[in-house]
């Protein structure tokens, strides 16, 4: 899964989040924030809201996004919920 999903319409998007739901697989989501094309509060935590999604994957390019990302990542998702 990656920030693709989130840009498809809303019943592709929810087919897609049907699917994985069924699969009962848990989901690595990729490009969590569109390669920079999203805001990081918005891709986050619209990744960490998804119950099957039990890793997420993003790129930084500088300390400061580092921060940043990882930052929101804490507040968004307890890290008790990662196991």
């Amino acid at each position: 899964m990656n920030g693709l999903v989130q840009g498809l319409a809303s019943d592709q998007r929810d087919r897609a989040l049907e699917t994985l739901t069924k699969s009962g697989k848990p989901v690595l989501a990729i490009k969590a924030l569109a390669a920079g094309r999203l805001n990081p509060r918005k891709g986050l935590s619209f990744a960490v809201g998804i119950p099957f999604v039990k890793a997420i994957g993003v790129g930084v390019g500088s300390v400061v996004e580092a921060r940043e990302t990882f930052s929101l990542l804490t507040e968004s998702w307890a890290l008790d919920d990662l196991n």
